[in-house]
């Protein structure tokens, strides 16, 4: 089992990489989910000593209430957003059958976790039989490294490719909270804000549209690669050099490549099937990297590069 991945569930084909409790319906309530991603535990705050005894100001560290994990240190202002509640803010999705529970999952002996609803909104093509569908991704941290956040994001349905929107877009950025004793009442609101997620899943679909509309040939897409992983360090250029070289067989080979067509999207795609299943070590912590991590930026910048090359801008 991979070592980022503690437990969760998956509806039919994951978004994450396999791993957790499998069920066929998602629509369960939030109280189920969470029992079956085995999820079902709690999270204290307690005072920080060091080992003299001497307490450290201003410092809690946060406990796992099963079996006594000490998941990280926080400051005394923290309050948890416990996995319980994480689940419920899904609730009137599911009743009103806006959307079901896809995939949700504790990582790093609990540190981080997830959950992913698959929405009701009709599935968008970039090109005939290349659809995405939508996804709500709520995610936070126990540990003190990640704010509560949440939003759209796309899964490109061909190959089952992640793409990174959901916390870098417009509308996710109103839902970014604090861990604070008001966040309960601040996801209470976030329902007002969803269909500006909408919005803007529907106007990145149509960035995708746009990249699918403009060739793009091998001159051009080596630049493109190099504009995005550039790096000023010397010794890694024979690591860009492989790793330019790997995109390039992607860019002809990938999953969906044929569909893709040799356009920017088709250059932007392979950049994030790179991500997505072969730049780390285990699948699980490309996908965590994407999401949470520094490949969520690489991510960013491949699409916004590409973007301003199809237009003519650099």
């Amino acid at each position: 089992m991979a070592s980022f991945y503690e437990s969760g569930l998956l509806v039919g084909q994951p978004a994450w990489h396999g791993l957790g409790t499998r069920i066929e319906n998602g629509f369960i309530s939030p109280r189920e989910a969470l029992e079956l991603a085995g999820m079902n535990w709690r999270v204290e705050t307690e005072p920080c000593y060091l080992s003299d005894g001497t307490r450290v100001p201003k410092t809690m560290i946060t406990r796992r209430n099963t079996d006594g994990m000490i998941l990280g240190t926080v400051g005394d202002r923290y309050h948890p957003l416990q996995n319980e509640d994480a689940f419920n803010w899904f609730e009137p999705f599911i009743e009103n059958k806006s959307a079901s529970f896809e995939t949700a999952g504790s990582l790093k002996d609990g540190k981080v976790v997830w959950v992913l609803a698959k929405t009701n909104i009709e599935t968008l093509e970039v090109s005939k039989n290349d659809p995405i569908e939508s996804y709500i991704l709520l995610s936070h941290s126990h540990d003190g490294t990640l704010s509560i956040r949440g939003g759209f994001t796309g899964i490109r349905v061909v190959c089952n490719n992640t793409l990174s929107q959901a916390h870098n877009s417009s509308s996710s950025k109103l839902i970014r909270m604090k861990h604070t004793k008001n966040t309960k009442l601040a996801l209470e609101k976030v329902q007002e804000i969803m269909d500006l997620g909408e919005k803007d899943f529907i106007a990145t679909v149509d960035q995708y549209k746009f990249l699918a509309s403009k060739s793009i040939n091998k001159k051009d897409l080596e630049r493109y690669v190099n504009l995005v992983l550039k790096t000023s360090d010397d010794e890694e250029k024979e690591v860009r050099k492989s790793t330019l070289e790997r995109i390039e067989y992607l860019f002809e080979n990938g999953q969906g490549n044929e569909l893709a067509g040799k356009t920017y999207y088709g250059a932007y795609q392979a950049i994030n099937e790179y991500l997505n299943y072969e730049q780390g070590r285990t699948q699980d912590s490309r996908l965590y990297n994407l999401w949470f991590g520094t490949n969520q930026n690489v991510d960013i910048k491949a699409l916004d590069i590409a973007n301003n090359m199809a237009s003519g801008l650099i």
